[in-house]
C-alpha cells in the first residue's frame, strides 16, 4: 500500500510538471503572437502615416493646379476684356507720320512677361487691372496667398523686370505696390500684339 501511494505521488508530480511545461509553452506562444501583433500594428500605423502624407501631397498639388487654372482663367478674361475695350475698325490707309510715336521706349513698356512665372504674372495682372495701390496684405488676400509669398514674388519681379513695379510708403507705414499708367499701357499693348498678331 505504501508503494501504491508512492507511485501515485510520483504520477501526480509528473502530471504537475507536464502541466507546468504545457503552460510555459502556451505562455511563450502567446508572447510570440503578441510580438507579431505589435509588429503588424506598427507597420499599419506607418502605412497609415505614409498614406496621410500622400493625401496631403495630392491635396497640395490639387490646390496648386486650381490656383493655376484660376490664374489662366483670369489671364484669359483680362486679355478678352482688353481686346473688347480696344477694338478698332480696320484702317485701309497707312500713314507715314512717325512724329506721333516717341522714339524713346522704356524697357518696362516692352518688358517680356514670359520671364515671369504664372503666379508672378498673376501679381502683375492684378496690379494692371486696378487703379489702387495694393499693400502686400491686399495682394495676398486677392490672390489667396501668404503675405511672405507675395513679398518674395514682388522681389523676384523687381529683379527680373526692373522698374515695372513701384512702391510707396502709406500713411500707416505699409508699403503700397502699383504699376504706373504708362507701364500698364505698354504691357496691355504688348499683350494685344501677342494675342492678335
Amino acid at each position: 500500500m505504501v508503494f501504491g501511494l508512492f507511485g501515485q505521488k510520483k504520477n501526480v508530480e509528473k502530471l504537475r510538471t507536464e502541466v507546468q511545461d504545457s503552460f510555459e509553452h502556451v505562455r511563450r506562444d502567446v508572447n510570440k503572437i503578441s510580438d507579431w501583433i505589435r509588429h503588424l500594428d506598427d507597420k499599419k500605423e506607418k502605412h497609415n502615416s505614409d498614406i496621410d502624407d500622400l493625401k496631403q501631397s495630392i491635396n497640395s498639388i490639387q490646390d496648386d493646379i486650381n490656383d493655376m487654372k484660376n490664374t489662366v482663367s483670369f489671364f484669359g478674361q483680362t486679355a478678352n476684356k482688353q481686346n473688347n475695350k480696344h477694338k478698332q475698325t480696320p484702317n485701309t490707309t497707312q500713314t507715314n507720320d512717325l512724329a506721333v510715336q516717341t522714339g524713346v521706349q522704356t524697357a518696362v513698356q516692352t518688358a517680356d512677361l514670359d520671364k515671369l512665372t504664372v503666379m508672378e504674372r498673376a501679381v502683375v495682372f492684378t496690379l494692371i487691372n486696378t487703379d489702387l495701390k495694393f499693400s502686400y496684405e491686399d495682394l495676398a488676400v486677392t490672390l489667396g496667398k501668404k503675405k511672405s509669398t507675395i513679398r518674395g514674388q514682388i522681389n523676384t519681379i523687381k529683379q527680373k523686370i526692373p522698374g515695372l513695379l513701384e512702391e510707396k510708403q502709406g500713411l500707416n507705414g505699409k508699403k503700397r505696390v502699383f504699376i504706373e499708367e504708362n507701364n500698364k499701357k505698354g504691357i496691355v499693348k504688348r499683350a494685344k500684339i501677342k494675342i492678335n498678331p
